[in-house]
């Protein structure tokens, strides 16, 4: 068995074993279970239909909290208690979801609707029987992309469960990744995914150095002027938007700006678009990858992108030539991290096992959309303080990822950039059409 690319593993894990109640699924049924002509026993179907459908609303209606109205982002969670009331509705919801095939097969006489109409009375249901007995598991509320909610729940032992469904079984098992490990070290790995369990006469391990020549072909600029990352703070903000100017005119464009946050992603583009108008500029917004194809035939293009960015696009060549990292990407704070964070007596040593290991990883993974083939030339920056001199977390940094020089100079960038490139590289592509 080969599990390549593991360093997706948790999140996969995650989604194989996880719950989902989207707010919809019952509003389909009650579409599905219309029917259109008349019959003595319709009014018991209308009535089950009409309190399926109200079910559902009261339990999203009460877990919501925050979430409710147009106000909250997509992609926002909050934990949940599934308390006496609510499971009253999901019992009730139960009872309903059974009766209702039965009721609809008398009423329509649409035997092959009715087995599908049954079929996903059968699905909620059994979601329902998850979150109705939801001792052992996370349980959380999140805005989906199309506004609508879910109820999400994910079992809180999962690495016992993979561990158990997984690494137990007498089958051999290779784990490749780039990103796996944090500093040669496997720990963090083991722990999240359960292969910790193990016995350590069934595990092997090796680390090995990137294939590319990070030395020769690669600079890591992080300047030493810029304030605490704070969003809230007008004079970061700005600091952030002077330091993304310079470091574009040093490369002549060619550049990948990575954000953990989209409102100061676009905070950011709509703010310098003026200043740099002399690159074409592209802002990736949720699900956009067309405007990675657009940036790619630009030539000297700018774009703005989220973290998804950071480790799911191939920008081999010139075209990507600076990658700039905003704010170092320690994990948002989630309902599963909350939990994480609530089996640690010590916050210092969950910071230590959790969240700096997965910031760490992460990096390792943005980092990597630089240099993607041995002949790449790339100027990396960060512009995170923490990364600085003085910062908390330099010493890591430079100890994970690939060595190359560093320099706080953006005389060092120019240099470097007109060191390694070609000609054709200091001409836009409108120029190289002419």
């Amino acid at each position: 068995m080969v599990f390549d690319e593991s360093h997706k593993l948790i999140d996969a894990a995650r989604q194989m074993y996880s719950i989902v109640w989207d707010e919809q699924d019952a509003e389909f049924i009650v579409g599905l279970s219309k029917v259109n002509r008349r019959t003595t026993g319709m009014d018991e179907l209308t009535v089950l239909r009409s309190q399926l459908a109200e079910y559902n609303r009261q339990i999203f209606d009460r877990l919501a909290g925050d979430l409710a109205g147009n106000h909250t982002r997509e992609g926002s969670r909050i934990e949940i208690v599934i308390g006496s009331m609510e499971k009253i509705y999901i019992r009730h919801m139960a009872k309903a979801l059974e009766q209702l095939p039965l009721s609809y097969q008398e009423n329509s006489g649409q035997k092959m609707r009715m087995q599908g109409l049954k079929k996903r009375c059968q699905e909620l249901t059994d979601k329902l029987t998850v979150f109705l007995n939801s001792g052992n598991s996370i349980c959380w509320m999140e805005k989906r992309e199309n506004g609508r909610l879910a109820l999400c729940a994910v079992l809180m032992e999962l690495e016992q469960v993979l561990f158990r469904d997984i690494w137990s079984r007498p089958i051999p098992v290779i784990i490749t990744s780039g990103t796996m490990s944090v500093r040669g070290d496997f720990g963090h790995f083991k722990r999240m995914t359960g292969l910790s369990f193990a016995a350590l006469s069934r595990i092997m391990e090796t680390s090995k150095p990137s294939p590319f020549d990070f030395q020769s072909n690669g600079l890591l600029y992080i300047p030493e002027r810029m304030p605490f990352p704070n969003i809230r703070d007008d004079r970061y903000i700005q600091a952030i938007m002077e330091e993304i100017v310079q470091i574009v005119s040093a490369t002549h464009g060619h550049t990948l700006i990575l954000f953990t946050s989209y409102w100061l992603m676009e905070r950011v583009f709509y703010g310098l678009k003026e200043q740099l108008s002399d690159y074409p500029l592209f802002l990736m917004g949720r699900g956009r990858l067309d405007v990675i194809s657009s940036f790619r035939r630009s030539g000297n293009g700018v774009l703005f992108a989220s973290d998804s960015a950071g480790e799911e696009i191939d920008l081999a060549g010139d075209i990507l030539s600076s990658l700039i990292v905003v704010k170092l990407p320690f994990p948002v704070p989630d309902p599963i991290m909350e939990y994480q964070r609530n089996q640690y007596e010590d916050f210092d040593l969950y910071r230590r096992d959790i969240t700096i290991p997965e910031m760490l990883i992460k990096l390792r993974q943005w980092f990597g959309r630089g240099i993607r083939r041995e002949q790449d030339t790339a100027v990396f920056s960060i512009l995170d303080s923490r990364a600085s001199l003085r910062g908390r977390y330099r010493a890591e940094i430079l100890n994970t990822l690939p060595t190359m020089p560093v320099t706080d100079r953006l005389m060092d960038v120019e240099d470097f950039i007109i060191r390694k490139k070609t000609d054709s590289y200091f001409m836009d592509k409108d120029r190289e059409e002419e």
